[in-house]
């Protein structure tokens, strides 16, 4: 059954064929359109893949295999969680979390960041609709798909910077946004973005839309941390 559906691909269950009492999540991908070129799907995928293989950690999804679909579609095969996403919890909750919940869940989101950043990973799309859950409530982080390696050999190998516009708006730090072309370490909006999780898991919504002087809440955010910066320099 389908449990997920993006612009570039479907998330559907599966059981195992040689033990049913297995469930797996089968991420199917298909093209960004007709213009998208097979060679450079096959790339994008084999990127995300190279990437999600690396990693292994009790706060982020395991992926299984790399397979090809029935529909000549290419499919990561990945560890199925059956709780759901953070976002939908946040939803769910007729008031902001607990304390203990959000920080319980919080501690997780940063171990998994760590984690990532240890083994030379920044993921750049941080929010809740990627934080999976499985029913123990162990927070795990999914979705590759716009993942850079800023190292190769970490933690001494020299730093790869962005310049690349990704992610989802609410949750994409300041210097995402600047209309200069601007280097900016990936690792840093991983951070930026787990704090407006926590924000979410607090107060149930967004700080703000985006973090741009075109949004009102974020101007007048900006201007109390330039005051308290220049009250205590």
């Amino acid at each position: 059954s389908t449990i997920g559906k993006g612009s570039t691909a479907v998330v559907k269950t599966v059981y195992s064929v040689k033990d049913h009492s297995k469930v797996y999540a089968v991420k199917e991908f298909h093209r960004q359109g007709p213009y998208e070129k097979e060679h450079d799907y096959n790339a994008k995928l084999a990127a995300e893949y190279q990437i999600v293989k690396r990693l292994k950690h009790p706060n982020i999804v395991h992926t299984e295999d790399l397979c090809l679909g029935p529909h000549h579609r290419w499919c990561h095969v990945m560890e199925y969680c059956a709780g759901g996403d953070l976002f939908a919890l946040i939803k769910q909750s007729p008031d902001p979390m607990n304390a203990r919940e959000r920080n319980c869940l919080f501690k997780q989101l940063l171990r998994g960041v760590a984690y990532l950043h240890s083994r030379g990973v920044a993921h750049r799309d941080i929010k809740p609709e990627n934080l999976l859950l499985t029913p123990e409530g162990t927070l795990k982080i999914s979705d590759f798909g716009v993942s850079h390696v800023v190292q190769e050999n970490p933690p001494d190998g020299p730093v790869k910077l962005c310049t690349t516009v990704c992610g989802s708006e609410p949750y994409m730090s300041p210097e995402v946004f600047t209309h200069d072309v601007v280097l900016y370490d990936a690792r840093a909006l991983d951070v930026w973005s787990c704090v407006i999780v926590y924000f979410c898991m607090t107060f149930g919504g967004h700080p703000f839309t985006k973090a741009d002087t075109s949004d009102p809440r974020y101007v007048a955010y900006k201007n109390t941390i330039d005051v308290f910066h220049k009250e205590h320099p």
